[in-house]
């Protein structure tokens, strides 16, 4: 309606009839709602772009966004829409004039996936010989967010810790990043994060106290004060939180990676090993096999198994089997740490 109405004043204006009016007004109806569509991933951030919303709004080349102003907002699972000139969340309650539009910034959550649609409304101007008129403006920002890191608890720095703990991030540890990633850098020159975490996570400080500062985006961070940064979740949170950094290795090359910090989180997890036997002839288990089927799954070495089984129903499982302790093997907990005693987890066998 507002298309076919701004378009019959120009008309009208020019000295058309009034039966074109009439038989102009029944198209207004099948009018939809224009979209400002943007796709990206859940570890990137989205600016807006004036030029997208006269695209999509604008009715006529020459016509001009006076204002817009959001209707609802993004759940907070999703994410939020930032006002970096501000530096505060948007409002429903908020105006921004055309030229205040590309400060704003869709942020994803890290889990988000899938369309994020966040309706708005304003109005537009044009010129009409010596003065200007006004139409409204409706539609709807559609951010299409693909989730990379829903399910990840390793990462390429990855740290743990208990829930309601802070960790303080160690420099050798991206040094080591650099030194595996890069093809001559031996340890990193300065770091920064491109995404930081939702509050409802915890918080990312410089200087190690939580009285110091809170660490920006994109706030660079030299190799001597990466020791200074502390990760404190947010009270009882438990999960996955990662945190993708960019920045240059000693070499000049650039780098980029996620720090993974995993609360709560102790790597317990169902992991299936499949292993071909025949009847009668037994299976000797090898500890890389769970290590592999385990890093598959968690991104973690294996620590322990405990095998929950019933005796004799399907085969009988054994520890050192032929050997001198040989003992069938009852909810036993077999060790592999990485310094387990010699035969731990390797010498146990099933008899079909």
């Amino acid at each position: 309606m507002k298309r076919t109405h701004k378009r019959l004043t120009r008309l009208l204006s020019a000295g058309m009839s009034l039966a074109l009016l009439t038989t102009l007004l029944p198209g207004a109806l099948a009018a939809s709602y224009p979209e400002v569509y943007y796709e990206i991933d859940s570890d990137e951030e989205q600016p807006l772009y004036l030029e997208d919303f006269e695209d999509a709004c604008l009715e006529e080349s020459g016509d001009e966004i006076e204002y817009i102003r959001f209707t609802d907002l993004p759940d907070e699972d999703d994410g939020i829409l930032y006002d970096d000139y501000e530096e505060e969340e948007v409002s429903t309650r908020t105006e921004f004039d055309a030229s205040d539009i590309e400060d704003l910034v869709f942020i994803p959550e890290e889990d988000c996936d899938g369309e994020v649609v966040i309706p708005f409304v304003g109005e537009a101007s044009y010129e009409q010989g010596r003065s200007t008129e006004y139409y409204d403006i409706e539609g709807d920002l559609v951010i299409d967010v693909t989730a990379v890191n829903s399910s990840s608890s390793s990462g390429d720095v990855t740290y743990e810790t208990d829930v309601n703990d802070e960790v303080y991030l160690d420099v050798d540890d991206f040094d080591d990043y650099v030194y595996d990633s890069t093809r001559s850098g031996d340890e990193v020159d300065y770091i920064y994060f491109t995404s930081l975490p939702s509050s409802s996570k915890g918080t990312l400080y410089y200087d190690g106290t939580r009285s110091s500062d809170e660490v920006g985006k994109n706030d660079d961070f030299d190799h001597d004060e990466i020791d200074d940064l502390l990760f404190i979740p947010d009270d009882d949170y438990e999960g996955s939180v990662t945190i993708p950094f960019k920045g240059e290795a000693d070499s000049g090359e650039s780098i980029s990676g996620d720090l993974v910090i995993n609360v709560g989180i102790d790597g317990d997890a169902e992991v299936v090993v499949k292993l071909n036997a025949s009847t009668g002839n037994p299976i000797t288990f090898d500890a890389d096999d769970f290590n592999d089927a385990v890093m598959d799954e968690t991104g973690y070495n294996l620590n322990y198994v405990v095998f929950d089984y019933a005796s004799g129903r399907g085969g009988y499982l054994y520890f050192d089997y032929d050997g001198a302790s040989e003992d069938e093997v009852d909810d036993a907990e077999i060790e592999d740490d990485g310094g387990a005693e010699e035969g731990a987890g390797t010498e146990a066998e099933a008899e079909e």
